[in-house]
């Protein structure tokens, strides 16, 4: 079992060189960076459009005057509404640093290079 184990030892046919083991662990490393910026980047815009669509939400509502008429007598509701006002993100140019494009909710993840958007999103 000993001769076994130093044959084994000393056996350099299926051996790695240094500057082999540099440049795969290099390329592993540069690979592993490159993937977790491109996931980072898909989380923030999946959060991103999250974000929009909450703030697109309206909770505007409204209800008119109920009257059930029966034997006993008259019931009367009242009709009630709440009106969702505009908040400084919810309309366009009330921020001067902020986008102007219609449906900016304050969300800017990345200013686009050019005015013209690329992938049809705009307004995040």
């Amino acid at each position: 079992m000993g001769n076994l184990c130093k044959n084994l030892w000393r056996d350099e046919s299926a051996s790695v060189n240094s500057a082999e083991l540099v440049l795969i662990m290099t390329l592993l490393s540069i690979g592993s960076l490159v993937g977790m910026k491109s996931m980072r980047d898909s989380v923030v815009t999946e959060f991103a459009d999250m974000a929009q669509a909450i703030a697109n939400l309206d909770q505007t509502y409204s209800y008119s005057a109920i009257t059930v008429v029966w034997d006993g007598g008259t019931l009367t509701t009242a009709g009630s509404f709440f009106l969702d006002a505009p908040d400084f993100c919810d309309t366009p140019g009330t921020v001067q640093h902020e986008q102007t494009e219609p449906g900016s909710k304050c969300i800017n993840v990345a200013q686009p290079a050019s005015s013209s958007t690329a992938g049809g999103e705009t307004g995040f």
